[in-house]
């Protein structure tokens, strides 16, 4: 495998979760928890809690992976860019916190889905914005290792 292809494929796939979470606040608006008179439905303040709830729990799994798994990955293709279990295990960890972030969008559109207003499902679209911006995909490799991958 070379690392300078896996970056540019989750490269790719962080682009397109960019790209869903507009798509999901864009549907979610369209769809927004109307019923069949018309009449907007009220979501409980407990189901947005537990979203929310959610929300957090994604983000400090997604931390905790990035931390324990994604890290030592790094290191290693640090010290060899040619390790490709460690290559593995960075796209893995990198594509399970893109997911865990994404996810977050998720929670926003179904809440819009289900009548909660705009500004509640706005906070989880702009929260999973954040962390997707937050964790871009990246390798720090030394120069001249893969072809110059860094900060590209």
């Amino acid at each position: 495998m070379n690392p300078a292809a896996s970056l540019k494929q989750m490269r790719i796939i962080h682009y397109i979760f960019l790209v869903a979470i507009v798509l999901y606040a864009y549907a979610g608006e369209m769809v927004a928890g109307k019923n069949s008179s018309g009449v907007t439905s009220v979501v409980p303040s407990a189901m947005i809690y537990s979203f929310t709830g959610l929300g957090f729990v994604d983000v400090l799994l997604a931390y905790y992976f990035r931390r324990a798994k994604l890290q030592p990955a790094v290191e290693k293709l640090r010290r060899d860019s040619n390790d490709s279990g460690a290559l593995i295990q960075w796209r893995q960890y990198t594509l399970v916190s893109l997911i865990l972030a994404l996810s977050i969008s998720l929670y926003g559109f179904a809440l819009r889905f289900l009548g909660a207003p705009p500004r509640v499902a706005w906070g989880f679209y702009v929260a999973a914005l954040i962390l997707l911006l937050a964790w871009r995909p990246n390798l720090e490799l030394p120069v001249g290792a893969s072809a110059g991958i860094g900060n590209q």
